[in-house]
């Protein structure tokens, strides 16, 4: 079978009206609103570095509490962000790291953890899977599938030196 095409399609008032014919046109709108809906809603779920993240020795596991979910569900996206101001020297690099919930050792979402330089990333700038400003390494997810109650933490592998203020992880999630 071939998948409807995922569109936003809405319903029209011609096609529900009392004796209106029930047509394959209603039943392809619902096909392709479900679909688009089915592919592309998602929601996020942000990990923080507020203000002077340095001053924390590295690493820093479960820096920013852990998330977990009551059903499947898989990780489409990744993003890091810079702060403020991202310091003169050294990288700050973040990671996520994964478990089952009853096994006890993590392992890293990544096998690329996003990362940015000191003195070369700019103020506010940002990379995902696909795109990097100068100065910052996109995160290559490796594990992106995830069972039921998996715990999933945020860790500060290293931070950069200088004036630094906030580093940011986001991750778009959606049920599988």
């Amino acid at each position: 079978m071939t998948d409807i095409t995922p569109q936003r399609l809405l319903i029209q008032i011609e096609e529900t009206r009392s004796k209106a014919a029930v047509s394959e046109s209603t039943m392809t709108r619902m096909g392709a609103m479900n679909n688009f809906l089915a592919l592309k809603e998602c929601s996020q779920h942000d990990m923080n570095l507020n203000n002077a993240y340095n001053i924390i020795a590295t690493p820093n596991l479960a820096i920013d509490g852990f998330l977990t979910f009551p059903f499947n569900f898989e990780i489409v996206e990744a993003y890091i962000f810079s702060g403020s101001s991202t310091g003169s020297g050294g990288t700050t690099n973040l990671d996520v790291k994964w478990k089952p919930q009853a096994s006890g050792s993590y392992a890293s979402i990544f096998s690329t953890t996003p990362k940015f330089a000191g003195g070369t990333a700019p103020a506010f700038g940002s990379a995902n899977t696909t795109f990097a400003d100068t100065g910052f390494t996109s995160p290559v997810l490796s594990k992106t599938q995830f069972n039921a109650n998996d715990i999933l933490r945020f860790d500060l592998l290293g931070a950069a030196t200088g004036d630094v203020n906030g580093a940011y992880l986001k991750l778009f999630i959606r049920p599988r």
